[in-house]
C-alpha cells in the first residue's frame, strides 16, 4: 500500500514538472516571436529611410518622409522594450530634420 501512495506522489509530481516547463516554453517561444518580429520591422524601416534618401522627386519625398515617421512612431508604441528603440528615436529625428528642411 505504501508504494501506491509513494508511485502516486511520484507520478503528481512529474506531472507538475512538466507542466511546469511547457508553460515556461510557451513563454520562451512567444518572446522570441516577439524579439523577432521587432527586428524584422526594424530593418524594414531602415530600408525604407534608404528608399526616402534616394528618392529626387520632392513631393513624393515629403509623402514618403511623412508616412515613414508615422511607421516609426507606431513602431515605438508597439515594441517600448525593443533594443533598437534608440535608433527608431533617432530615425524620427532625422526624418523630422529632412521633413522641417523640405518646408
Amino acid at each position: 500500500m505504501l508504494y501506491y501512495i509513494l508511485a502516486g506522489i511520484l507520478f503528481l509530481i512529474v506531472i507538475v514538472i512538466y507542466y511546469i516547463l511547457l508553460a515556461k516554453n510557451k513563454s520562451v517561444v512567444d518572446t522570441s516571436e516577439k524579439i523577432n518580429d521587432a527586428m524584422g520591422n526594424y530593418f524594414i524601416l531602415l530600408s525604407s529611410f534608404d528608399k526616402v534618401l534616394k528618392e529626387n522627386d520632392e513631393k513624393v519625398k515629403k509623402e514618403k518622409v511623412l508616412l515613414l515617421k508615422s511607421k516609426a512612431e507606431k513602431y515605438l508604441e508597439q515594441y517600448p522594450g525593443s533594443a533598437y528603440r534608440k535608433d527608431i528615436e533617432k530615425l524620427v529625428e532625422k526624418l523630422t530634420e529632412i521633413e522641417k528642411s523640405m518646408q
